[in-house]
């Protein structure tokens, strides 16, 4: 699972596991209160950024400090699928499938899933690009560009994607390491979920842990509760059993 949020396009590669220290007492104690923010966006605050992101080189947006804004991603993006010709639009689904995921090329796939997930910022079709991502994905469950599919999803960010992304975080006999990690991913940190959604899906990865007890597993499921409860620093699934049945008593008074 990737440390930061950043997308780097055409590159899969493990990311380095995250120091764990214990749970303090004043922790245990206390109510946990899950990262402030929306992951919802504001089309007309996206487009008041356009003429400032239109003003800029390539290399000078990508280089624009604004992960966790979803308003100035969505308007990035927008720009960006200006400059490929890309209509914001079902139509642009059609343009990148021809484009860039029909042929055998894996770095035009890769573009061209990011493109969808550049597209998924707006707002539009994304039933049909949710279809085009798992279509690829359940006929090539073992590919590495699943990686960069699986990412697009992400930006969809919808209920309907999260069951997916579980569903193949948790079958380790149809997916590859690659999906599976991202699937963890979005399900934590790089997909468009606010912190209140990744908070109440923590007892869903506990289960996966309990349930999937392979080495891998058990690591990509701790860094998905290290990512879903910043802060806490558990580093064993029983702990965070423990740290959540707190909570939950903690909530209830």
């Amino acid at each position: 699972m990737r440390p930061t949020l950043t997308f780097i396009l055409l590159v899969s590669a493990l990311g380095s596991g995250c120091d764990t220290p214990g749970l303090s007492q004043s922790k245990s104690e206390a109510p946990y209160k899950p990262k402030a923010g929306s992951n919802q966006i504001d089309s007309a605050v996206a487009e008041s950024f356009l003429e400032k992101f239109r003003s800029l080189s390539d290399q000078e947006l990508s280089g624009q400090n604004i992960e966790e804004d979803f308003n100035q991603r969505a308007a990035a993006a927008r720009v960006r699928l200006e400059r490929a010709g890309i209509p914001v639009s079902s139509a642009g689904v059609d343009r990148i499938e021809s484009r860039y995921l029909t042929g055998a090329d894996s770095k035009n796939r890769a573009y061209g899933f990011w493109l969808l997930g550049e597209l998924a910022l707006q707002g539009v079709a994304d039933e049909r690009i949710t279809d085009v991502i798992l279509r690829f994905v359940e006929q090539h469950p073992t590919d590495p560009v699943c990686d960069n599919a699986l990412w697009a999803l992400g930006e969809v960010g919808t209920e309907d994607a999260l069951e997916h992304f579980y569903a193949i975080a948790s079958d380790t006999e149809r997916y590859g390491p690659v999906a599976r990690e991202r699937s963890f991913c979005c399900i934590s940190q790089c997909g468009r979920y606010s912190g209140k959604t990744r908070f109440e899906n923590i007892p869903r990865i506990l289960e996966l842990g309990k349930k999937v007890r392979d080495a891998q597993t058990q690591q990509w499921c701790i860094m998905a509760l290290q990512y879903m409860a910043p802060g806490v620093g558990l580093s064993t699934i029983p702990d965070w059993e423990k740290w959540w049945q707190a909570q939950l008593k903690l909530r209830s008074k």
